[in-house]
Order: C-alpha cells, then structure tokens, then sequence
C-alpha cells in the first residue's frame, strides 16, 4: 500500500472527551496529546494558563511552517526530511482566526435536509461531476456521537467541536470532525482502493498523484503550522474511486484529473463562511472508538 503522512499537533486543550464531561475531556486530552507528541513529557494543560483558551504556550516557539513529517499507519511513504515538526495549539489565538462555534448542544435536534437530487454539472474527464448539495446546518455536537451525514461524500452538517488538522492521512477520518474541517473552508482529496479494484486502476498511481497536488499546493498564509488546509485521506466508504470535497460541494469521479481538481479547488478553498486555519486535533488519537 502506498503510504501517506501525517500531521503531528500539540496541546488538546479543548478536545472533547467520549462522555462529554469536563473531567474526561482533560484525561482524554492528554492521552491524545501524549501519543502525538511522544518526544515531550506530558504536563497537565491547567498548569498554564494560555492552554485553557487553546492557545499554544509562549515555551512552545513557533510551529514549523511545513507541516507533515510523521507517517501514520503501518507502512508506507515516510515524510521529506526537511519537513519539521508540528507544536499546534487546538484552536487559533482568539484574534481574527477564531470558530465562532464553540458550544455543544446536547439536546440539539438535528434536522436533516433531502440530498436529492442534485445540482450536478456535466461529467467531465473519466466521470468525474460536481454537485452543490442541500446544506445542513453545522451545529456542534457531543465528540464521539453519531454522526449521520446527509450525502456520501460527506458535506455539511452537525459536527464535533474539535476539527482534523489538516494535512495527509493514511486512516480514515471520522465524519465528526472531518465535517468541522471542511467547515474551515479545506478541500479534501479522498480516495477509495476498494473502487479503484472494481473499477480498474493503480492506487498507488492515484495516491501518487495526491500527494504531488497537495505538495505543489501553493502555500496558505492564514496557515501557520501547515503549508495550507488541503487534507488527503482514505474514505471506506467512497462509492467511487475518488472524490474532491468542500461544505456543500463535492466532485466524484472514476479517477483523478488534475486540471478538473484545480479548478474545483479553486472555486471552493478558503470560501466558506469560517475561513480558518488553525491547527487541528489528530482525529485518529482522540479516543473514539
């Protein structure tokens, strides 16, 4: 299998915890922030004030502007070696940059929306169509609920406080947070090889192809700790072999054409209503099973 990379972050100030409660939410935090940054000795993220806003601590230094650098998964492609490491707070500095949707709603009352039919435009190359999908609202819920999304690839929709970091994957991100991800105006890059064996072609050819978008990705200079907010990552449960996703629009397709993604990228990155970039949580280490 061809590997991918991954994001290391840092502190998990605000990460919520399977059963919601503040108490949990800190040991969950932790053992997330632990496993992330095993290099470092854990300390308690109430000893310093500036964690408790998410915000990263004046000893951490600056994040390294290139981003990825440690491999997820067994196996695969391993990180340049110039690429450094990530020391990430959660959420951003409180300033301009700041989601504005910090509470959860325990009790909210979900309302979903018909995903159909579609907005389509015609398919171009090798299938590939993009479609404007019926938006839902993009309340917070408990982390580690059910998430029920309303189209395949996911789109919009009720979502978990904390958000994937952005960056490339080998595991699949839970619809939790991957939601709140493309909520912060990313585009994501998802694949799936089980299609790719029905339909035909190499998957190491399209992940290859991936990661050389994401890597000539022109820099984002919102982004601090990342060189931008594309996310490239495996999605099981894709129907077709590829798929180009932001908050309400997706483009899905048999395989993957650069000059189609482009200009979806185009149209779609930076362009929802929370324009965001700041660092993420890794999703895979935040205890949901």
């Amino acid at each position: 299998m061809t590997r991918q990379l991954f994001l290391t972050i840092g502190a998990c100030a605000v990460l919520l915890a399977c059963d919601g409660s503040k108490e949990s939410d800190r040991e969950c935090c932790m053992d997330a922030s632990s496993t992330a940054r095993p290099s470092e000795p854990s300390a308690d993220a109430s000893a310093d004030p500036t964690r408790d806003e998410g915000r990263p601590s004046p000893s951490d230094g600056p994040a390294d502007a290139r981003g990825p650098t440690a491999p997820v998964g067994d196996g695969g492609r391993t990180s340049s070696s110039d690429a450094g490491s990530t020391d990430a707070a959660v959420v951003g500095d409180g300033g301009e940059q700041e989601d504005h949707h910090h509470s959860v709603d325990e009790d909210a009352d979900i309302v979903h929306v018909d995903a159909g039919p579609l907005e389509c435009d015609a398919p171009a190359t090798c299938g590939l169509v993009e479609c404007a999908v019926p938006q839902e609202e993009g309340i917070h819920v408990p982390s580690c609920s059910a998430i029920a999304p309303h189209s395949n690839p996911p789109t919009s929709g009720a979502h978990y406080p904390s958000w994937a970091q952005f960056g490339i994957y080998e595991e699949p991100i839970d619809p939790g947070f991957f939601l709140h991800t493309l909520e912060h105006s990313a585009v994501a890059l998802l694949y799936n090889c089980d299609r790719l064996d029905v339909d035909g072609g190499s998957c190491d050819d399209l992940v290859s192809a991936l990661l050389d978008f994401y890597a000539a990705f022109p820099e984002d200079p919102l982004c601090s700790d990342v060189p931008h907010r594309l996310v490239v990552a495996p999605d099981p449960g894709l129907d077709v072999p590829f798929a180009a996703v932001a908050w309400g629009y997706h483009l899905k397709g048999n395989c993957f054409d650069e000059s189609r993604v482009a200009e979806f990228v185009e149209a779609h990155y930076g362009q929802n209503y929370e324009d965001l970039c700041n660092p993420g949580i890794d999703p895979n280490s935040a205890g949901c099973e």
